[in-house]
């Protein structure tokens, strides 16, 4: 009876421990994930900007690349919010995948915007430069200085 009253005790013990560490790894995941949200941030605020200011200057030669024949209109706005990270990169960089909604005043296109970056200073004021590949518009955002 003692013997299965302890191994009972080191068992509850055992269990109760790898609960515990279930836990604190979950937490290290979680801060891992903000701190990497919180430091991309930037990156895609550009990314959506600049390609907002790239689709307000030459946005019919854009939609004509990627097929779109009809007249679009005037560009007004780039709609949406959040970003999403690549599923599987065998490339070994980072990116940022941007799905966004370009609002023209005959309709409106769906867009995915791609934002790659340079090496990044902290402080530095950031800038982009777009191009359109594969019906995706790439911005590459770097610091300006």
């Amino acid at each position: 009876m003692k013997i299965l009253r302890k191994l009972l005790l080191i068992l509850g013990a055992l269990a109760t421990l790898g609960v515990t560490l279930i836990l604190v790894g979950a937490l290290v995941v979680r801060i891992q994930a903000s701190r990497r949200v919180a430091r991309d941030t930037p990156f895609a605020e550009e990314g959506h900007r600049s390609a907002e200011a790239f689709l307000r200057a030459s946005s019919v030669e854009v939609l004509r690349s990627v097929g779109v024949t009809n007249d679009p209109g005037s560009f007004l706005r780039l709609e949406g919010t959040g970003f999403g990270y690549p599923v599987w990169n065998i490339q070994g960089y980072d990116f940022l995948s941007l799905g966004r909604t370009a609002v023209f005043g005959n309709g409106s296109q769906s867009v995915r915007v791609i934002v790659t970056s340079g090496p990044h200073r902290k402080g530095g004021r950031l800038a982009g430069t777009c191009s359109v590949r594969d019906g995706m518009v790439f911005v590459h955002v770097r610091d300006e200085d």
